[in-house]
């Protein structure tokens, strides 16, 4: 068996069994917490955006121009 199959021969371990803490390096954090953050901003705007929307409706006032429809939400 050549050396460079050796290493490629990489021991299976069983992840059930892994207990050992996970690290993360920080900029793989960073971005998910980025991430996260994006998405939790993403779905604020759009339920903020639905409410203005109820209230519009509620009111009687949606007579302004419907939005385009790349704009419009699934509220």
């Amino acid at each position: 068996m050549s050396s460079t199959q050796q290493t490629n021969q990489i021991p299976r371990q069983s992840v059930e069994h892994d207990d050992k803490p996970k690290e993360i390096d920080p900029r793989d954090r960073a971005a998910i917490t980025d991430g996260l953050s994006d998405q939790s901003n993403m779905e604020l705007l759009s339920k903020a955006g639905c409410a203005t929307k109820r209230n519009r409706l509620k009111d009687g006032s949606s007579t302004r121009a419907s939005p385009a429809p790349e704009s419009r939400s699934s509220c």
